[in-house]
């Protein structure tokens, strides 16, 4: 059973749509508590991309909030993608991780620093570290 404060309405920490709608990349709880957020989904970045390892957090309070973060792999540095809540969202969010697995979609710190863009991320990547 979950933390939930709201008496009757326990049903709404259920994740079977959530776990559906995963499939295989689903790592979450069968019940989620109250206001917390917890990893749902696991995309592993696609070997010889780009890509990176996408961990896809939710929050149920009862609305259902979802987040990306991915970590850089040079840097160490996270980022932190989130939306407004509901079932539409959540499949934004999954679409988008598995965009970022094969480098299809990427985040990265700002810079206001003006440059052409690159062909490709990898060759963006090597006038970042030059620059």
């Amino acid at each position: 059973m979950s933390n939930s404060p709201f008496t009757g309405l326990e049903f709404l920490y259920e994740t079977t749509e959530d776990r559906t709608a995963f499939g295989p990349h689903w790592i979450g709880p069968d019940r989620m508590d109250h206001n917390v957020w917890t990893p749902v989904g696991k995309f592993e970045k696609e070997h010889d991309t780009d890509g990176k390892t996408v961990i896809v957090e939710g929050v149920y309070c009862p609305a259902q909030f979802y987040r990306i973060i991915v970590e850089d792999d040079e840097t160490g540095a996270k980022f932190k993608l989130s939306t407004g809540s509901g079932w539409q969202m959540r499949d934004i969010m999954i679409q988008l991780a598995k965009a970022m697995t094969i480098g299809m979609f990427v985040v990265r710190p700002y810079t206001t620093e003006r440059r052409p863009p690159a062909c490709n991320p990898t060759q963006e990547r090597e006038q970042e570290k030059h620059s």
